[in-house]
């Protein structure tokens, strides 16, 4: 459980000497359970605390590498994003991280690149918005929003081959102190502070961020370390554990919700991400609403619940003094009599010109709707 891996070789006499030792440095994993050798002894796959595989080539001699190997959520995955012009994918999933995979081009295989958020809470929903940024919720009241550091965007590009823009970012990585769910932002040429300059309360040790150049997917112990990107905002509002949230096609609009029993704590949530504070309201259904859905022509918001109903609602934005506000209306909903679906409302999507959305719900049908003569 000290996050390394020895090989013993027997000596002369009988007694076994270690020769060669790999592992990990630093980071939050807890150790390795088990490993198993690869065909002709040049290889060693490992297994560690926390489901990941590790592995390593070379030989006794030359010197042991880490090597790329596949990985992925060791829970369900409950919620996937993609970044707006399709370079990665982020998902988060029960085992408490957020990941992004992409493309690696050398191989021409999806890898995991990058863990942006190790939190101490079950993940439930995330959203990507432009300019690399996404919010994410979990089984705590609180939406957390994240901006992708330098040090990810320049190691995006060189894995994937296509040119990412680093733009004026400052944060070049980030950390998470060890009794923290907060990633602090690391800025270029900052430096740990010394153990005894700390405060009593931050003397346990951090993970902390080292600046790495990877031309190909980094291995766990840089994932799990050197991956994260830094959180900007808390977003506080809800009464109970975030279940959803959605980000609208022009990255100004996030729409969340949470869990909910009554009609006050089913309320959506709409934030302005420019100033992330709270601009408008919606307050439709008695039960969580499940899933929200912004038109594609962004003046739309759909929301789906476990009441078996769904509700639409028009957008309508007015800056007033340099602030956003936003007034919805509700333009058609379903109720008992008028319902296609008998069972809970799990999804919803749009059709990419705004005319259409479908419906998916645990009674197995998947119903289209669109706008008639006298209305949806």
């Amino acid at each position: 459980m000290d996050k390394t891996m020895m090989i013993w070789e027997e000596e002369e006499g009988g007694i076994w000497l270690e020769k060669v030792r790999v592992g990990e440095t630093g980071g939050n994993t807890l150790g390795f359970l088990g490993a198993q050798w690869g065909e002709g002894g040049k290889q060693i796959l490992g297994y560690s605390w926390g489901g990941a595989f590790h592995l390593w080539e070379g030989e006794a001699d030359v010197g042991w590498s880490a090597e790329v190997v596949g990985g992925g959520h060791q829970e369900g995955v409950v919620d996937i994003s993609w970044e707006r012009e399709g370079r990665y994918l982020l998902s988060v999933g029960k085992d408490q991280t957020a990941r992004v995979h992409a493309l690696w081009q050398e191989k021409g295989v999806w890898q995991e690149v990058a863990r942006p958020q190790v939190h101490g809470y079950d993940m439930s929903c995330c959203a990507m918005l432009s300019d690399h940024k996404y919010v994410s919720g979990a089984e705590e009241k609180v939406l957390r929003a994240f901006s992708a550091p330098s040090n990810f965007l320049d190691n995006l590009s060189k894995i994937t081959g296509q040119k990412v823009e680093v733009g004026t970012r400052l944060a070049q990585g980030a950390s998470t102190p060890s009794l923290g769910l907060s990633n602090k932002a690391v800025f270029q040429g900052a430096e740990e502070t010394p153990a005894e300059e700390k405060h009593v309360k931050d003397q346990f040790p951090d993970s902390y961020f080292t600046a790495e150049v990877h031309s190909r997917p980094p291995p766990e112990e840089t994932l799990v370390q050197n991956t994260l990107w830094p959180e900007e905002h808390k977003l506080y509002g809800h009464g109970y554990e975030l279940f959803c949230v959605a980000a609208s096609g022009d990255s100004q609009l996030v729409a969340s919700a949470c869990k909910s029993s009554d009609a006050a704590s089913a309320r959506v949530i709409l934030w302005d991400t420019q100033t992330w504070t709270e601009v408008g309201g919606i307050s439709a259904h008695s039960l969580t609403v499940t899933q929200l859905a912004f038109s594609p022509c962004n003046t739309r918001l759909l929301c789906v619940s476990r009441d078996r109903t769904w509700s639409l609602h028009s957008l309508a934005r007015t800056v007033e003094g340099g602030v956003l506000a936003v007034s919805t209306t509700m333009v058609a909903r379903t109720d008992k009599k008028t319902a296609v679906h008998s069972r809970l409302i799990w999804s919803c999507g749009w059709t990419h010109d705004s005319r259409y959305f479908a419906t998916a719900s645990r009674d197995k049908k998947v119903v289209m709707w669109g706008e008639g003569e006298g209305g949806v």
